[in-house]
C-alpha cells in the first residue's frame, strides 16, 4: 500500500515527504562523488572521505536531533531538515569551484549540513508514524512508510543516473536542493494532532537518557546489538562488493544496476506484505526469522565467485533486501510498542546513531582488511559479523514482553 486512505491526509503527507527525501538521497548517492571527482578535482581518497561525512552528524547529533523531535513543534523539525538539506545541496554546486586548497573542506562542510538535514528528517518522521496514525494500525503504517520510501528509491536512481549523465553533477545536486526545498513545504503543510501539545510537555519534563533505557530493557538491548553489528557487517560487504564484482566475478555495470532494481522490487514487495505478516506472527518473532535469513544471505555475495555469478547474485539481492526491510519494519514496531511516545524521537536516534557509528567503524576495517587480505577476506569478514549479530537475536520471541512493557511504561 503505498498511500493510506484518505482519513489519514497527515501520514500520506509525511510519507510524500519521505519520498522526497528519499530520491534526494539518490541523486546526492551520485551526483556529490561525480562533481568531486570531475568539477572539484579531487582524489578517491577525498572522495571517500566525503562519503563517510553523510554518516558523521548521525553520530554526533543524532541523540539532539532525537531530543528536538519529541520536544519541539514537529512541522518546524522536518521544515527546518528541509532547509537544511537544501542549502548544503545548494551549497556543494558552488564551493566546487573556490580555491583548489579549500575545495575538500568547503564540500565538506556542505556535505555535513545537506547529511544533518537529513538525518533530523528520517528521525522525526519515524517518531512522528504513531503520533499521527489515527484509523490504521501501527504495523500497517510503519510498512506503507518503508514501501513509499522503497518505491522512492527506484525512482530516484531511475533518475539520478540520466540527470547526472546529461546536465551534470552540478546540476544533480541542485535538483536535490529543489526537491530539499519543496520537502520542507510538504511538512510545514502536516496539521498537528490532538496528543501534540501533552506529548510534547511529557518529554520536557522527562529527562531520562536514551541510551539507558535501551541498554536496560532487554529486548531493546539486543535488538540495538544485532542491528549495529549487522550494519557493521554489511559496511564491510558493500565497501567491497563494486570491486570485487569488476574485478573477481566480471560482472558489468549494467548487470549490477538491474541487481539492484530486483532488489529493489524485492523490498517493495516486502513491505507491502510485512503488515499482513504481523497480523499472523509476533514482531519479535519476524525480527528474529528475518535478522537471521539476512545473516545467512549475505554470504551467497562471495559464493558468487563459484557458484553462477549472475543467479546467485540475483537471489542474494532478492532474498537479503526482502530480509532486512521486514526486519527493519518489525524493529520499528517493536521499538514503537516498547517506548513511551514521548520518548520515542531520542530512542530513534538511538538506533540511527548506534547504525551510522558501526557503519562507519565498519567502513574503516573493511579498507584495511582490502588493503592488508584482498577483496576476499574483506567480503568473507564482514559477512562473518553480520551473521554474529543475526545470531544475537536468537531466543529474542522467549524473552517476557509483558514484563519489559511494565518497565518502559514505569515513570521516572
Amino acid at each position: 500500500m503505498l498511500l493510506l486512505p484518505a482519513s489519514e491526509r497527515s501520514l500520506n503527507k509525511l510519507f510524500a515527504g519521505d519520498a522526497l527525501g528519499t530520491v534526494i538521497d539518490q541523486l546526492v548517492l551520485l551526483a556529490m562523488p561525480t562533481l568531486a571527482l570531475t568539477v572539484a578535482g579531487l582524489g578517491a581518497a577525498q572522495v571517500s572521505v566525503l562519503t563517510a561525512s553523510q554518516w558523521m552528524p548521525a553520530v554526533l547529533l543524532g541523540n539532539r536531533f532525537g531530543a528536538l523531535a519529541d520536544a519541539r513543534d514537529r512541522r518546524v523539525v522536518l521544515g527546518t531538515a528541509g532547509l537544511m538539506s537544501c542549502a548544503g545541496a545548494a551549497a556543494m554546486a558552488f564551493v566546487a569551484q573556490v580555491d583548489p586548497s579549500l575545495r575538500l573542506a568547503w564540500l565538506l562542510a556542505a556535505s555535513l549540513l545537506f547529511a544533518a538535514g537529513g538525518t533530523l528528517h528520517a528521525v522525526a518522521s519515524a517518531a512522528s508514524v504513531p503520533r499521527l496514525a489515527v484509523d490504521v494500525a501501527i504495523p500497517e503504517a510503519v510498512s506503507a512508510q518503508a514501501c513509499v520510501r522503497n518505491v522512492a528509491r527506484i525512482a530516484g536512481l531511475a533518475l539520478a543516473g540520466p540527470a547526472v549523465q546529461c546536465l551534470g553533477a552540478i546540476s544533480g545536486v541542485l535538483a536535490a536542493a529543489v526537491f530539499s526545498l519543496a520537502k520542507s513545504f510538504v511538512a510545514r503543510s502536516i496539521p498537528e494532532s490532538a496528543s501534540d501539545e501533552s506529548v510534547r510537555k511529557m518529554a520536557m519534563q522527562d529527562t531520562r537518557s536514551a541510551w539507558r533505557i535501551s541498554l536496560t530493557n532487554r529486548i531493546l538491548r539486543r535488538l540495538l546489538i544485532a542491528n549495529a553489528t549487522m550494519n557493521a557487517g554489511g559496511a564491510m560487504v558493500v565497501g567491497a562488493f563494486f570491486a570485487f564484482a569488476y574485478d573477481v566475478v566480471r560482472v558489468s555495470p549494467f548487470s549490477v544496476g538491474v541487481m539492484l532494481f530486483v532488489g529493489g522490487s524485492s523490498a517493495i514487495l516486502a513491505s507491502r506484505r510485512t503488515g499482513r505478516l504481523m497480523a499472523r506472527f509476533p514482531a519479535r518473532s519476524l525480527c528474529t526469522a528475518t535478522g537471521l535469513t539476512a545473516g545467512a544471505a549475505v554470504w551467497l555475495v562471495p559464493a558468487s565467485a563459484w557458484l553462477p555469478t549472475l543467479p546467485t547474485l540475483f537471489v542474494y539481492e532478492a532474498l537479503f533486501s526482502a530480509a532486512a526491510t521486514v526486519f527493519a519494519i518489525s524493529f520499528a514496531v517493536v521499538r514503537q510498542r516498547l517506548v513511551p511516545s514521548h520518548l520515542l524521537g531520542k530512542l530513534v536516534a538511538v538506533s540511527s546513531t548506534s547504525a551510522a557509528a558501526a557503519m562507519v567503524a565498519g567502513s574503516l576495517v573493511g579498507a584495511l582488511l582490502i588493503d592488508r587480505a584482498g577483496l576476499l577476506v574483506a567480503i568473507c569478514a564482514g559477512c562473518a559479523f553480520s551473521s554474529a549479530g543475526a545470531m544475537s537475536l536468537i531466543g529474542l520471541a522467549r524473552t517476557d514482553e509483558d514484563a519489559d512493557l511494565r518497565e518502559a511504561a514505569a515513570t521516572p
